[in-house]
């Protein structure tokens, strides 16, 4: 019996030993990713926040300086890298981006009908300058985003941490009609009601104050938000579509609208 006592209290105390170390190491671990991330990635020179989106957390949206430097960071040559912990995987941010097209986009510019896509792709990279080594902070990173269906095609820019569309670019075409083996494509036609309101909602997505200014071009509208710090653009144009045949014969046919929309340091 005394025997039977001592073997269970060494199996309790070796157990408890086990777990002890266990859980001393997992707390060193996190000390140590704490101690890099305040050294390259949680603090920057700037003094912004860089905390990490954790699942279960409600996504956030950049404050204004941290937008203001992201922005800023948008210059140089693209790095691709690997989605770092805190950041939106592939398949979260193409779901974003067709969550932004249709949701946003296609609702405010009265566009009906659900989009298969026949073409998806998403890249992560950052920027880095010529003169400068590599920025590692998440908030630097940002996911290119291709969507092509038969009607739209859309290239996005994604914020990498928050999903926030910093620039697309959408091109809309329909189905006008079909006889026998030609597909005639027709362009749609969006008022510039359509196209402010659009512009609107947009800026709205910043969370910054708007300005009551509007400036109008011919082919562009100008949002100013916070007195004039950013501006959210909206521009139009347009390209040349074809005619396809089951010869694949192409033959130019007409005109497709493009959209671009995007949000700046400057009015230009």
């Amino acid at each position: 019996m005394k025997k039977w006592l001592i073997n269970g209290l060494g199996i309790v105390l070796a157990l408890g030993l086990a777990l002890g170390g266990l859980g001393l190491m997992e707390y060193l671990l996190e000390e140590k990713r704490t101690r890099a991330l305040s050294a390259s990635g949680g603090l920057d020179e700037t003094g912004l926040s860089l905390e990490m989106a954790k699942p279960g957390r409600e996504r956030r949206i950049l404050t204004k300086e941290e937008l203001r430097q992201v922005l800023l960071a948008m210059q140089g040559r693209e790095v691709p890298h690997e989605p770092l912990e805190g950041q939106l995987s592939m398949e979260q941010a193409m779901e974003l981006g067709k969550s932004w097209v249709e949701e946003l986009c296609l609702a405010e510019l009265e566009w009906s009908g659900e989009q298969k896509y026949h073409k998806m792709d998403a890249r992560l990279c950052r920027k880095q300058q010529e003169s400068s080594r590599e920025n590692a902070d998440i908030l630097y990173s940002y996911w290119t985003v291709s969507l092509e269906s038969r009607e739209i095609g859309a290239e996005l820019t994604l914020h990498a941490v928050t999903g926030q569309v910093l620039e697309a670019k959408l091109s809309f075409n329909k189905v006008g009609w079909e006889q026998e083996d030609s597909k005639y494509l027709c362009a749609q036609v969006f008022s510039d009601e359509a196209v402010w309101k659009l512009l609107d909602h947009y800026a709205d997505s910043f969370g910054l104050e708007m300005d009551q200014i509007l400036l109008l071009d011919d082919d562009r509208a100008c949002k100013s938000l916070n007195q004039g710090e950013f501006f959210a653009v909206a521009k139009t144009g347009s390209s040349a579509f074809s005619i396809w045949t089951d010869e694949s014969t192409v033959t130019e046919a007409g005109e497709e609208n493009l959209l671009y929309l995007s949000i700046t340091l400057e009015d230009h």
